[in-house]
């Protein structure tokens, strides 16, 4: 009987220190799926959401943020390039565009109706 008992607890305390011995992935710093760890960058380097916001509204040949909801203005890096993703509605028109962080350039446009 001890010989089962001693056995039985081998395993188990053998299972449960296998447990956590799993292979774990690390995702790697260029892994897009990864969120961003904003917390790593220097932003001082980056124009900011409010620069971007302006740049979004130009580029949409609107002049003020009245009745302009703005959806989304996230920092995101994205194939390797920290860019502001902006999302805005204005008028029933949803407009999308990435602006890259670090010197305003425009990068992605898009413009469709709203449903």
């Amino acid at each position: 009987m001890k010989k089962i008992l001693a056995m039985m607890l081998t395993v188990l305390l053998g299972a449960t220190a296998m447990s956590g011995c799993g292979q774990k992935t690390v995702p790697s710093a260029n892994d897009e799926t990864v969120p961003a760890v904003q917390s790593d960058v220097d932003k001082t380097q980056f124009i900011g959401e409010q620069k971007a916001q302006e740049i979004a509204l130009t580029r949409a040949e609107i002049e003020t943020a009245n009745d302009v909801i703005f959806e989304r203005i996230e920092l995101e890096r994205d194939d390797g390039i920290w860019v502001y993703e902006v999302e805005f509605i204005k008028d029933g028109m949803e407009y999308s565009t990435e602006i890259k962080a670090d010197d305003g350039t425009v990068i992605s446009w898009e413009v469709e109706k709203k449903d």
